[in-house]
């Protein structure tokens, strides 16, 4: 080692100063022993002793040093993640599927928050199955396909996030089954009730460092508002078809139970206008997709997933759905849309949705866009 290598490291001033006052420290030490002994040491017995003395020292410093940098880099990290910085919208404009009160199937969910002390048996987003059913009936999938690549103090985005119940769950089942936990949840919804509710819902009974960040009144379809690349995992509950966009329905109210009437007769007729309705009406419920499902790709991390829940089938195949997408349409939507999606990502999974058949779809963004 030369007095070159002694004064400075590749790490720096300091590191090189350290070792040059060890260097000498330890010289005058092996000097005092070899004058009280009166023996003479070669020098180059001296300089070997000195340079071990010396990595040895170094070695447990590093030891130190080393496991600590690393813990505050991790924690550093974590706090990083938990901070994406956006507006919300003042006003959006009106959504393609406004037929639909949005503020009906999230009106059943009210007493939750307002008696949050039982909404584990609770009737879970106005359907047949209570909180507690509903958590155990998505458990495993949440947490395969959830887990997969989030950690503790990720951040986590819900398109369309309801009363916040569903975020909630989310957290609970991560942490309780992967032992993750401190998320930051952020997401948006077209009623603005439902914004406040999820506030509510997430301030008094998320647990254990996990919190709610940022929530905005917002269309699904159309989240320009919200930064490109921002969070480690994002996902919707479900996609709410848009109601009539054929614009075929006269009778008022529009709503789910007059398009399942209308789609009845539509679906089992033999003439050449209904096959044609049907036909615009499917090409129309799949751009309404594949526009909510490119904001949800564009605003997660590069090499993150998307996940799309409770899916439903085309109308004519479930009329007791309110329309939906076939299994094969999404392969064949990646190219379509220019979607940054890794094509052998895309995992479809069927899931049970009050005696319907609905399915599941996982896929991971690329690291060619961000």
């Amino acid at each position: 080692m030369s007095d070159s290598d002694d004064e400075y490291d590749d790490d720096g001033e300091f590191l090189g100063l350290v070792s040059a006052e060890r260097r000498n420290t330890n010289t005058s030490m092996l000097q005092q022993i070899q004058k009280e002994l009166s023996i003479n040491i070669p020098d180059y017995v001296i300089n070997l002793a000195v340079s071990l003395c010396t990595v040895i020292s170094l070695g447990c410093l590093i030891l130190f040093v080393v496991p600590f940098w690393l813990h505050y880099s991790q924690h550093v990290h974590h706090m990083g993640n938990s901070i994406v910085q956006y507006e919300c919208p003042a006003t959006f404009e009106k959504s393609a599927s406004d037929e639909l009160n949005p503020l009906t199937p999230y009106e059943w969910n009210n007493t939750l928050s307002k008696n949050s002390s039982a909404y584990h048996n609770n009737r879970y987003d106005g359907g047949d199955m209570t909180y507690d059913v509903k958590k155990e009936s998505l458990r495993a999938f949440k947490a395969k396909y959830f887990g997969d690549d989030l950690k503790s103090g990720h951040s986590i985005y819900e398109s369309a996030c309801g009363n916040g119940f569903s975020l909630l769950m989310t957290s609970e089942i991560l942490e309780e089954e992967l032992g993750i936990h401190s998320l930051t949840l952020y997401g948006n919804d077209y009623a603005s009730e439902s914004i406040e509710r999820t506030e509510q819902v997430l301030d008094s009974l998320a647990s254990h460092g996990t919190k709610g960040a940022r929530f905005c009144a917002g269309d699904s379809t159309n989240l320009t508002f919200v930064p490109s690349g921002s969070f480690d995992l994002v996902y919707t509950g479900s996609i709410h078809p848009t109601i009539d966009p054929l614009n075929l329905m006269d009778i008022a109210p529009k709503g789910m139970n007059n398009r399942k009437q209308m789609f009845k007769s539509l679906c089992k007729s033999d003439d050449w206008t209904a096959k044609k309705l049907v036909e615009l009406d499917q090409r129309a419920q799949e751009e309404w997709y594949a526009n909510w499902v490119s904001e949800m790709i564009r605003i997660v991390k590069a090499g993150k997933f998307v996940i799309v829940m409770d899916v439903s089938f085309p109308q004519c195949e479930d009329l007791n759905a309110l329309g939906g997408v076939s299994k094969e349409w999404w392969a064949g939507a990646i190219d379509k849309y220019g979607w940054h999606v890794d094509p052998t990502s895309l995992i479809i999974e069927d899931y049970i949705h009050s005696g319907m058949i609905r399915y599941h779809v996982v896929m991971r963004k690329t690291s060619l866009y961000t």
